[in-house]
């Protein structure tokens, strides 16, 4: 068991006061979550939306062992988490050839976005709008990307590449059921020349929120990615 000091929202204490492996010692409500705990004689942090973290980004585009040993780490908040999963395997492979555009159904962190999607080689600017729809569970990025020098087989490969063995991202064909899940979904369109469609969905508290933090706290403390995240997010 790991003795664990919190912040955050509701769903991200339940995930904690229900996950097998932790002891939950204190929880304060915040804006942004994080999970304070100790391995060794090493004191941690796993949280959300902190870009000052040396060691920060959607967890399937990186490299899990520096986030064993990280002493600090963060995963994106909502907005940066689907802009991630839209154009992170494109900006990977180098082959976005322009302003992608991106539409969220929420009121998205644009300035968090905008330097996630310039924390790789090449980088890019987007254009970013906020359409707010109804409120619900299910948050979407709906992005246009341009690209260049790939056929469509080939984006449909660099997705597969990042997410095709990842728990947590599926694409829609899959049918994963996203609301009150830890999942996201994408839908992938490369039919249109020249650019990629990409819609992605997540359940405000999943893949685009607490669900994910408990992710990172996982890998972190070397536990199965999963664990404690394989039932709904709230109760």
């Amino acid at each position: 068991m790991i003795e664990v000091a919190a912040k955050g929202d509701s769903a991200l204490l339940s995930l904690l006061s229900r996950h097998p492996r932790v002891t939950l010692e204190r929880f304060e409500s915040a804006a942004h979550g994080e999970i304070l705990f100790q391995t060794g004689s090493q004191n941690r942090r796993a949280a959300s939306a902190d870009r000052s973290c040396q060691q920060y980004g959607l967890i399937e585009l990186m490299d899990n062992n520096p986030l064993v040993c990280a002493q600090e780490a963060s995963c994106p908040g909502a907005g940066a988490t689907l802009a991630l999963i839209a154009i992170g395997p494109l900006l990977r492979a180098g082959v976005v050839s322009g302003r992608p555009q991106i539409q969220f159904t929420f009121s998205a962190d644009l300035q968090e976005c905008e330097g996630a999607l310039e924390n790789f080689e090449q980088g890019c600017e987007a254009e970013m709008t906020c359409t707010l729809e109804p409120a619900g569970r299910l948050i979407r990025a709906r992005c246009i990307c341009p690209v260049s020098g790939v056929r469509p087989d080939e984006i449909e490969a660099m997705f597969n590449e990042s997410f095709g063995r990842s728990f947590f991202v599926r694409t829609s064909a899959e049918d994963p059921k996203v609301e009150n899940s830890p999942f996201a979904a994408y839908a992938l369109d490369t039919r249109t020349g020249g650019a990629a469609r990409v819609e992605v969905c997540s359940d405000i508290d999943g893949k685009a929120g607490s669900a994910q933090i408990v992710h990172l706290f996982n890998v972190m403390a070397g536990f199965e990615e999963s664990l404690g995240l394989d039932q709904t997010i709230s109760e």
